[in-house]
């Protein structure tokens, strides 16, 4: 199995500039057979209470393009992406297969620019893809428990956890792990934004 880490250059509020870095890598790893993984709102950057909702409309029709652009090849894709509904926006990570959103978990841990813009979601999110077991977890949620004990719970031989961070503010990375719970062999992803913003 296979997984490419698509640690992007996101540019806040390009959408098109971002949606062409994601459509190239799915093009340039469509033989891939395993998972394809992109940052946090890996479309639109990070937005404002202001912007979000011009954001998350223009983004839609790339977005579309994407779900087209996975039916070319047979890797699962894990992106970071806006989430609407009802009028209230959720920091959403989707995983789609052969057009299809097969999953979708909403960050529930809100941290910094989350806060105000975003609503926190619910639930845990464990998946079984391929007979292999997925966890979700974006940015400030990997410093709780929840996540990682909903997945060791599976107790299944192969894991992926894909865990969706920027780079900290504190001096040493945030990467810590809830180690102890695992009884399993387990693959972990860091995937961190590197794109370019300004803390607010």
């Amino acid at each position: 199995m296979k997984i490419v880490i698509n640690q992007i250059d996101i540019t806040d509020y390009q959408v098109s500039v971002n949606a062409a870095l994601i459509l190239k890598s799915i093009n340039e790893h469509k033989d891939c057979q395993g998972f394809m993984l992109f940052p946090e709102l890996a479309f639109t950057g990070f937005p404002t209470a202001d912007n979000i909702d011009s954001l998350c409309s223009q983004s839609q029709s790339h977005f579309e393009d994407l779900l087209i652009a996975s039916k070319n090849t047979d890797s699962t894709i894990i992106v970071g992406h806006i989430d609407k509904q009802d009028q209230l926006f959720y920091n959403a990570c989707y995983f789609i297969k052969n057009g299809k959103i097969i999953h979708k978990h909403r960050k529930s841990k809100l941290w910094l620019d989350d806060v105000g813009v975003f609503t926190s979601g619910k639930d845990l999110s464990v998946v079984s893809i391929n007979d292999v077991v997925c966890g979700a977890q974006i940015c400030f949620e990997l410093e709780f428990p929840e996540g990682s004990r909903a997945l060791a719970k599976k107790r299944r031989k192969n894991h992926i956890y894909a865990k969706r961070q920027y780079v900290s503010l504190c001096k040493y990375p945030l990467c810590i792990d809830s180690s102890s719970c695992y009884r399993e062999p387990m693959f972990c992803d860091y995937l961190q934004r590197c794109g370019r913003r300004s803390w607010r």
